[in-house]
């Protein structure tokens, strides 16, 4: 009798997996604010650097998405998204403004807190609260508190509601959920003694006078602490930081890691720290552990995952020399279609 309870209990489980929808209206909570669909959206533009538009994409939402703004170049975006990307218009190669994005009509915006979607863009227009009363919902992925990977992986569940494609969004997070706790570990089983110290290195100011880097409150810095390494500069409360060679000097990291973007060339940076004579004394530049990670990994996306394994290649060449990588992307649908079974 306790093995057919259990069978059917595991019976109603697999149903609810397999067949899960949004019963509309439904509400979702958005950082401090709730907001509610009455139907799934249908035409939405996303204002990013290509994350956002990938989780939709991974969704299967591509006939949903009218437009897409931020300053990213087509490349950026994963090879096996960027085809359905074609015939999508580029609404701006910027941040998008409100006069653009009125005038394409959306009844969806998708951004971030950093990216149009707080007080700080009120000259923009384009607050929650202004969007609102010209009747366009809005929805902000997690960038502004201390991000992690479980922050991104509500982001893709309640996308799903909104969208009512909550299999495919529990599909995506089992896999991405699979191939971190892998990565995890393997890093585990390293034995390592101390945690390396890192520093995240993603350019220079305008001026030229501070380094960008990143605080505490940064995705990257959790990566780094889910494989056991240390960002220099996590005594920092904030996401995106500024600082000088003074201080990187002064916490002499054993890795410096270079975030490469379309506007930024890696190598660049990686040759101009190598020839600095004032660097000299820090141990990554002593050492030669200086590596590169293209920055469109590490967003708030999909692929995260991905960023947090190339992360781990850079911090330990003996993970790179024993380990393949973990076989993500192309597993969703297997994974889905082995629950439904």
């Amino acid at each position: 009798m306790k093995k057919f309870l259990a069978a059917l209990l595991f019976v109603v489980l697999a149903a609810s997996l397999c067949f899960a929808s949004t019963e509309y209206p439904v509400t979702i909570e958005n950082g401090n604010r709730k907001v509610t669909f009455y139907s799934a959206p249908n035409r939405v533009i996303t204002n990013c650097d290509g994350n956002i538009i990938e989780m939709l994409l991974a969704l299967g939402l591509r006939d949903k998405i009218i437009g897409y703004a931020g300053p990213f170049t087509e490349d950026k975006i994963s090879p096996e998204y960027r085809w359905a990307l074609s015939g999508i218009p580029a609404l701006s190669k910027k941040y998008i403004d409100f006069k653009t994005l009125y005038k394409a009509k959306p009844d969806l915006f998708i951004s971030g807190y950093k990216y149009g979607l707080d007080d700080i863009d009120k000259k923009k227009g384009l607050t929650p609260e202004v969007l609102a009363k010209n009747f366009i919902k809005t929805y902000a992925i997690t960038d502004s508190t201390p991000v992690s990977l479980e922050n991104i992986y509500t982001d893709i569940e309640n996308l799903g509601i909104i969208f009512d494609v909550q299999d495919k969004a529990d599909d995506i997070i089992y896999s991405m959920k699979v191939d971190a706790d892998i990565i995890v570990r393997r890093v585990s089983a390293m034995r390592i003694r101390k945690p390396l110290n890192v520093f995240i290195y993603t350019g220079c100011d305008k001026s030229g006078n501070f380094l960008c880097s990143v605080g505490n409150k940064n995705i990257v810095n959790s990566l780094l602490e889910m494989v056991k390494a240390h960002n220099i500069f996590s005594d920092v409360n904030d996401s995106d930081i500024q600082v000088q060679w003074q201080d990187v000097i002064k916490r002499n990291p054993d890795v410096i890691i270079i975030l490469e973007s379309c506007m930024k060339s890696g190598e660049k940076y990686k040759q101009a720290i190598l020839r600095n004579p004032l660097l000299k004394r820090i141990k990554a530049v002593r050492n030669k552990r200086i590596n590169i990670v293209p920055i469109e990994n590490v967003y708030q996306g999909v692929r995260a995952v991905k960023g947090l394994e190339l992360i781990t290649r850079s911090l330990y060449p003996e993970y790179r020399h024993k380990y393949r990588n973990v076989n993500r992307y192309h597993r969703f649908n297997r994974h889905y279609l082995r629950r439904c079974k």
